[in-house]
């Protein structure tokens, strides 16, 4: 099982025992749980730090082994394709970007609208970013989490939206090999905001069934 690392906190802790009840219910399995992100244990350049609950039958062993981090060569910007069409971003974001924010449109990175506003918001505190702030929202490196709400990621030096294309690479997975229908970028986000990143859940599953690295 895979969730948000919130779980851990929410509600003063109590989802997240009610569910630890349950699982050391499960007489006839160990089980343990482990915080992974893209980032840190796959080599995905998204920041994407959910708790992962494994459990193993005891017949097969006494002990639950998780993957150990690896290091990240890629950035998020490498992922991205430089010739491809993109939709814009809405209006009203373009104008915070441009008029509020003041982000230079070469800016180069991703930006995930909804966090970003969060933090510096538009409304409440309308001004330019620091070059600090300016870092918090703009993501070359590693990019925030892709999430299933609008608007979704925005490539700054681009000028435009994340494609199809982009989303899966962004989740570990090769464009090339996966075989859905026809879907919009709204579709499409909604897909990539619910999925487990296929990097980390690959690694998850090397260690569960003991296969070889990179079997």
């Amino acid at each position: 099982m895979e969730n948000v690392a919130g779980i851990l906190h929410t509600d003063g802790g109590r989802p997240w025992r009610a569910l630890c009840t349950r699982f050391d219910a499960l007489a006839d399995y160990t089980w343990s749980y482990q915080v992974l992100s893209p980032d840190t244990h796959a080599n995905g350049p998204q920041s994407r730090k959910r708790v992962f609950m494994c459990g193993v039958h005891k017949r097969a062993g006494s002990r639950v082994d998780f993957p150990g981090e690896v290091p990240l060569t890629r950035r998020c910007v490498d992922l991205l394709d430089a010739h491809a069409c993109g939709q814009p971003c809405a209006p009203c974001y373009k104008r915070m970007l441009r008029d509020i924010w003041k982000v230079p449109p070469d800016a180069e990175g991703l930006i995930e609208f909804c966090s970003a506003s969060r933090a510096y918001s538009p409304y409440k505190d309308p001004r330019a970013l620091t070059a600090q702030e300016l870092r918090h929202v703009l993501k070359p490196d590693v990019c925030s989490a892709l999430i299933k709400h609008d608007p979704g990621h925005f490539a700054n030096h681009l000028g435009r939206m994340v494609t199809n294309e982009e989303a899966l690479r962004l989740m570990g997975f090769d464009p090339a090999e996966v075989r859905v229908p026809s879907l919009t970028p709204t579709q499409m986000r909604s897909l990539c905001g619910n999925a487990m990143h296929a990097g980390v859940l690959a690694r998850v599953l090397t260690c569960l069934l003991q296969l070889p690295a990179g079997g």
